[in-house]
């Protein structure tokens, strides 16, 4: 079952490499991003294994990253509608 992701990177990342690197990885789906240092991806992955991918990669100390999964029970924000479109097929 894919899940939704929203992955916060700190500074020292650059968000095009680590999407770059995620996107063609078995088990990733839909990506896309509305604010900076950020991104939301869908994988059937889990949040753990998300961030071991990261850091595996990008091994650098301290680029901090924060990656939790979107529950449908308490979200709330302003996005473009197609952004919301994404939320509404892939959170559960």
């Amino acid at each position: 079952m894919n899940h939704l992701y929203l992955v916060v990177l700190g500074f020292g990342f650059d968000r095009e490499e680590v999407v770059k690197y995620l996107d063609p990885l078995p088990g990733m789906g839909t990506w896309f991003y509305s604010m900076p240092n950020s991104f939301f991806i869908e994988s059937s992955r889990s949040a753990r294994e998300l961030s071991d991918l990261i850091k595996a990669k990008f091994p650098a100390n301290n680029l901090r990253h924060f990656v939790t999964r979107v529950s449908r029970e308490d979200h709330q924000g302003w996005m473009p509608p197609d952004h919301w479109e994404i939320f509404n097929r892939i959170v559960r």
